[in-house]
């Protein structure tokens, strides 16, 4: 009994004991992993944060030279090395910081900071440029694949030793993975740590001293935390600091630059154009028209370099506004035609139905990209056609964009060339093609611009079979109830039958161009027309013979073809037809072709408009009533602005008072004014123009932003405070600064207009126009 009592007790204590053994040991356990963890997770976060720092500043040209062993003692590898050693002087917890890159058989190493800083007791053989990291940790692997920063979750333990790491990817220019940095923390040190807490799940009274351990543990990592978080904080303030300081030292450079060139170019370029409108023999007008061109070709390089670093810069500034869509894609076409005719090319825009007449969009920047795009469909062309087209889009989530098309007939493009075609400073290069000229910032330009409208830029094209860039957008209308307003579902609908002139008219269309059958087709059915098409003369007689017709519209080719259709070969095969020898007839011709010979007709200037075509069948239709006399050939009325003359002031009568103190800028001013009918008043500093305006009170101020005594915008502002009506002077800001935020700043100060120098003679002439409407309110 005594016996079984006492065995009783025993098993109880030693149940007792088991148990508090299990409890402290569950205790210490936890207490120990949660010690642990909570500063490891604060470890990770700062090591990733470190590898990304320590990417961004790699030079990935640089890097990318890195190919070979015997280049780890050059000055390339010791360059790209810095920030790798800058780090690791940075934390002393820090063991590797490298670099590696994307191969087939896996990651490659490339640079290694131990190659110049070694670790106490690190026996470890230096990373060759080239070597394959064939145990490279997962984290590796997928920062290589993601282009994302990584971390190894969990301490990993490859040839060099055992380490928790980050991987943060670097990027060439064109934005591909050019590699990998990534940023060893050795933990060798931490199973040291793990021996108490094995000796305490043996030992229970162990237990405090293992507690005791971690509790040491957690401060010592919360150390390495703070220190690492010290040298992030310090490091990305340094950095903020430096690109702010840089970003306005080149803002600075730029507009000094630009201001700079743009002073004596608006001298070259305005007395150029002024001398080509007089008398002048063929060589010495070739020679100026050389002049001339070359300046704006400097001009548009300068632009162009000025757009880039504002968008590389952030500082890009859009403008959304209510916008007609065909006026501003018909100045593109037109812009884009004397280069088209000179290549012998057809160029022609077509506007689909569903296209919305008006849109919220930045009209400059658009243009920009269009003009960008079809300029380079015309320069790597050699025969054929350029189009621009637009079309409505209706998206599957109701959300509707416009797709504007630019297609060639150029070489196109191999696939290996495609990607190169958005890479700034870089030109294609065909043997199909001229040797490429300009910055090579054209469409790197515009494929930005596209994104910071909300749209993208791609390319279709293959070798031989020409190219079609696609502008994609999405549709803005503007506010309901603004006039003009019309939506794509409207826009779809037939047009009323009591504006379509055309109803019920039969026409013939004769061209050998597919897109040009294509525009006047679809503009003679939206009037309510018929159109009947022939690209032949077989096509062409047997369309005579079988139908009558109210009018022909011959479409002479650029390029004649040997058999001359369907030029005035096409004119006699009517006029000789018993259905056609009283037919009235529109020819569409280039820039520079003669009228028809064979009789009477409109001529249609092409690239073909709407609002020309329009106006050049209705006088033809409108004549087709006089049969008595013999019509004389006639040009279709269009939107060619005439040649300036004293006309001009007459039929806008100013008074012009100009604020411009370099004085070659004046006489260009002078001249460019009195060719228009204008004699204006000239000052030389702000203070002046203040005090001229007031005893002139001039009509239009054309003033300079940079004055001495007092600049433009100051002068401004002194004017607006003591002149109570509105836009009265009218002031236009006329400057060779051209960087993004000058406009702003113009406006902002009370200025009405802005032009920028070098002046354009039709610029100058659209701002006169827009004074004079704002005054005669």
């Amino acid at each position: 009994m005594r016996l079984s009592t006492a065995g009783s007790r025993l098993r109880e204590a030693a149940l007792t004991g088991l148990s508090i053994f299990s409890v402290a040991a569950t205790g210490l356990v936890f207490t120990y992993r949660t010690a642990q963890e909570a500063p490891l997770d604060q470890i990770r976060s700062q090591i990733r944060q470190n590898a990304t720092l320590v990417a961004n500043q790699i030079e990935s040209r640089l890097h990318a030279s890195l190919t070979r062993t015997e280049q780890m003692d050059s000055a390339n590898y010791r360059r790209t090395a810095i920030p790798l050693l800058q780090i690791s002087r940075s934390v002393p917890q820090l063991y590797y910081a490298h670099t590696m890159t994307p191969g087939p058989k896996g990651p490659r190493l490339v640079v290694d900071s131990s190659r110049f800083v070694r670790n106490s007791g690190d026996t470890t053989s230096v990373a060759g440029i080239g070597e394959l990291y064939d145990d490279a940790p997962t984290a590796a692997r997928e920062a290589l694949g993601s282009g994302e920063a990584t971390l190894s979750r969990d301490p990993y333990t490859d040839r060099w030793g055992t380490f928790l790491s980050s991987f943060a990817p670097f990027r060439d220019g064109s934005g591909r993975i050019a590699g990998v940095v990534g940023i060893d923390i050795c933990l060798a040190h931490l199973h040291g740590y793990l021996q108490p807490l094995r000796l305490s799940l043996a030992l229970v009274g162990s237990a405090l001293l293992a507690a005791l351990s971690a509790q040491g543990r957690w401060r010592s990592l919360q150390t390495q935390a703070r220190a690492i978080e010290e040298f992030t904080r310090s490091r990305e303030l340094a950095e903020q600091a430096a690109a702010e300081a840089a970003s306005r030292a080149r803002s600075t450079f730029l507009a000094t630059v630009s201001h700079e060139i743009r002073t004596p170019l608006n001298a070259v370029i305005g007395l150029t154009t002024i001398v080509l409108g007089s008398q002048l023999s063929e060589r010495q007008r070739e020679c100026l028209d050389t002049v001339r061109t070359s300046a704006q070709s400097l001009l548009t390089i300068l632009n162009d370099i000025l757009d880039f670093s504002a968008i590389d810069a952030g500082s890009l500034r859009l403008c959304q506004e209510t916008s007609t869509l065909r006026p501003l894609l018909e100045e593109v076409i037109d812009l884009c035609a004397p280069q088209a005719h000179e290549r012998a090319l057809e160029l022609t825009l077509i506007i689909a139905d569903g296209v919305p007449e008006r849109i919220e969009t930045d009209a400059l920047r658009l243009r920009q990209i269009l003009l960008n795009l079809v300029n380079n469909a015309v320069k790597f062309t050699q025969q054929g056609e350029v189009e621009l087209s637009v079309i409505g889009v209706h998206e599957p989530t109701d959300q509707a964009r416009l797709e504007f098309a630019v297609r060639d007939t150029g070489p196109g493009i191999p696939p290996a060339e495609r990607e190169r075609l958005f890479l700034p400073f870089d030109r294609l290069e065909t043997s199909d093609s001229p040797q490429p000229s300009g910055s090579g910032l054209g469409l790197a330009i515009s494929q930005r611009l596209a994104q910071a409208l909300g749209g993208a830029l791609e390319v279709d094209s293959e070798a031989g079979e020409g190219t079609r860039l696609v502008l994609s957008l999405p549709l803005i209308l503007p506010k309901e109830g603004a006039p003009g307003d019309v939506s794509l579902r409207e826009l779809s609908q037939p047009v009323a039958e009591g504006i379509q002139f055309l109803a019920r008219r039969n026409l013939l269309v004769v061209s050998a161009s597919e897109p040009n059958r294509r525009v006047l087709r679809t503009e003679i059915e939206r009037e309510g027309g018929t159109a009947r098409l022939a690209s032949n003369r077989s096509e062409l007689e047997t369309l005579l013979d079988g139908n009558r017709f109210d009018l022909a519209i011959i479409d002479r080719p650029v390029t004649p073809s040997p058999g001359g259709f369907p030029g005035d070969d096409a004119n006699g095969v009517i006029l000789g037809h018993r259905h056609g020898a009283d037919l009235p007839l529109v020819v569409c011709d280039s820039l520079q072709g003669e009228p028809p010979t064979a009789s009477g007709g409109i001529l249609l200037r092409k690239p073909i408009k709407q609002a020309s075509l329009r106006q050049a069948l209705r006088t033809a239709l409108c004549r087709q009533t006089d049969t008595t006399t013999t019509l004389p050939v006639a040009m279709a009325a269009q939107d060619e602005v005439p040649a300036p003359g004293d006309d001009f002031a007459r039929l806008h009568p100013l008074r012009i008072l100009v604020a411009e103190d370099n004085i070659v800028n004046r006489r260009v001013c002078d001249l460019m004014l009195r060719r228009l009918g204008y004699s204006a008043e000239f000052v030389d500093d702000g203070i002046e123009v203040v005090e001229v305006q007031r005893r002139l009170d001039p009509d239009v101020i054309l003033m300079d932003l940079s004055m001495p005594g007092l600049d433009g915008l100051t002068a401004t502002r002194r004017i607006r405070s003591h002149q109570p009506k509105p836009h009265r002077p009218w002031i236009v800001a006329v400057t060779s600064h051209a960087m993004p935020g000058d406009r702003s700043l113009a406006f902002e100060s009370g200025m009405d207009d802005f032009l920028s120098k070098p002046i354009d003679e039709s610029a100058l002439v659209k701002a006169l126009k827009r004074g004079h409407a704002a005054l005669s309110r």
